[in-house]
């Protein structure tokens, strides 16, 4: 007779984590290499079939959020570049959608310790926790646009936290609205930098960044007010 195999058996919870697993193999190779990316660098390295190119941004932008040296502009100005706007608004979404909710699961995985080591290094976060009281919806859009933290930060946290994925997305979504719209134009339009829809997309990049501090400058002042009413 011959002997009787045993059955492997491959924890669920291991095959759930094997995808991160893999992403992280990879961000760790690239960190290790020392490199960084540019738009050139993404260019180069992007297939020519329109289909296999989008996929490839797409991955990009989930090893994006888990090391520091993938500007996601930088994707999102490549992705200008190789489609028409049109494709290129709908490719560079969904490589948002994938770069947001990668560490999104990364902390729902993590579970509720992740909170509080988060908070420890992150103070800042405390103070936009009060919007989630309100609505998780809300408190995924403010954080998009007031950008006090890290971008993946945010999300580790979210996921952490057990917000609710749709109420997540669709309010991370929309608060990268207008980063996804200014950075897929500067791709559209930057073989011609004298033209008006390039300097008109730049300036509200620019614009974008200074209107975030801004915002989060003007609530902080406007929390300190309510506070000293109050003491």
């Amino acid at each position: 007779m011959s002997p009787t195999r045993k059955k492997v058996r491959i924890p669920i919870r291991f095959l759930a984590l094997l995808p991160f697993l893999l992403i992280l193999t990879a961000a760790g190779i690239f960190v290790l290499s020392g490199g960084s990316v540019s738009v050139e660098d993404i260019l180069n390295y992007t297939p020519d079939n329109p289909v296999l190119a989008a996929i490839v941004l797409i991955l990009l932008s989930s090893l994006k959020s888990l090391t520091v040296f993938f500007p996601i502009v930088a994707l999102l100005v490549a992705g200008g570049i190789m489609f028409p706007t049109p494709a290129a608004l709908l490719v560079n979404s969904l490589a948002v959608a994938a770069c947001i909710s990668t560490p999104y699961w990364l902390g729902r995985l993590a579970g509720a310790d992740l909170v509080d080591r988060i908070f420890e290094r992150y103070p800042k976060l405390g103070q936009l926790k009060e919007f989630q009281q309100k609505n998780d919806f809300f408190f995924s859009y403010i954080a998009r646009i007031v950008g006090i933290l890290p971008c993946d930060i945010v999300s580790l946290y979210m996921g952490a936290a057990r917000i609710p994925y749709r109420a997540y997305i669709t309010g991370g979504m929309l608060g990268f609205i207008p980063c996804i719209l200014t950075s897929t134009l500067i791709g559209t339009s930057i073989n011609d930098p004298s033209s008006p829809l390039f300097i008109f997309s730049v300036a509200s990049n620019i614009l974008l960044s200074v209107g975030s501090s801004g915002i989060y400058w003007l609530w902080q002042r406007r929390k300190e007010k309510r506070e000293d009413t109050l003491s």
